[in-house]
């Protein structure tokens, strides 16, 4: 079975054409394909029982899906990055606008951005190649490759850094007591927002509040100093692992 067990944000799923909110652990069908937005992230589990964490601004397509872990499965990654794991080595080919990268293996993760792939191994060996060439990794090795070059293999001196977006990070902290209390309905909304797993949203509504403060009267600017104070944007970021993005 495939499903989407983990969905924060503006995630979609694109089936006979057509692209529809996603919902936890809605089930995914051969050739859907699994797009996130901007602070947004999801988790699809395959079949296989492989596990693909898919980043923000993302776009995957679960071409061909195999049952039996011998057999090797098929993505196509137009957009974005995603981390793949599993408890037993699984053989998996992505398809990506850059190269297409032959993975064996149980942990690796990909991304495609700015006109270049790359690929980093962290258990298993990968494979990469388009019509310019190819290149071989091992563990802990990385590769890359932009159109018409040959895909170059590299050693990362901080691999896992390329996966922080991808590590388990609590949900955001309720943000409550005295040193909140009595905000206004504008706040109050951005809240709500974040403990939907609406990251984006949030912190758009707390842009427009704190526009409003900087305009409005005192109350509004005591509200905005308030929220500064307890770190809102900051928190929300860091539970998408976004914090050095936002610093």
């Amino acid at each position: 079975m495939r499903q989407l067990y983990s969905v924060d944000g503006q995630v979609e799923v694109r089936r006979h054409g057509a692209w529809q909110s996603a919902a936890l652990n809605q089930s995914l069908r051969a050739h859907d394909a699994v797009r996130t937005g901007s602070l947004s992230r999801a988790a699809v589990m395959l079949i296989n029982e492989a596990v693909l964490r898919i980043d923000q601004d993302t776009t995957l397509y679960l071409t061909d899906v195999a049952a039996d872990e011998q057999k090797r499965s098929l993505l196509d990654l137009t957009r974005g990055a995603f981390q793949s794991f599993s408890r037993q080595p699984h053989a998996l080919e992505v398809n990506t606008p850059d190269l297409n990268a032959a993975v064996q293996g149980t942990e690796f993760v990909i991304r495609v951005d700015a006109g270049q792939t790359s690929v980093t191994t962290f258990e298993g060996t990968v494979t990469a190649t388009n019509g310019s060439g190819s290149a071989a990794v091992a563990s802990g090795q990385s590769v890359s490759a932009s159109a018409g070059q040959v895909p170059r293999s590299f050693v990362m001196v901080r691999p896992r850094d390329a996966v922080q977006w991808g590590l388990y990070y609590p949900p955001i902290v309720a943000i409550s007591g005295t040193g909140l209390s009595g905000l206004r309905p504008e706040f109050t909304a951005s809240l709500k927002r974040a403990a939907q797993h609406d990251i984006a949203g949030a912190l758009a509504a707390l842009d427009r509040c704190t526009s409003i403060a900087r305009n409005t009267i005192a109350n509004c600017r005591d509200d905005e100093r308030r929220v500064r104070r307890n770190g809102m944007s900051l928190r929300m970021v860091r539970s998408l692992g976004r914090r050095k993005e936002w610093a």
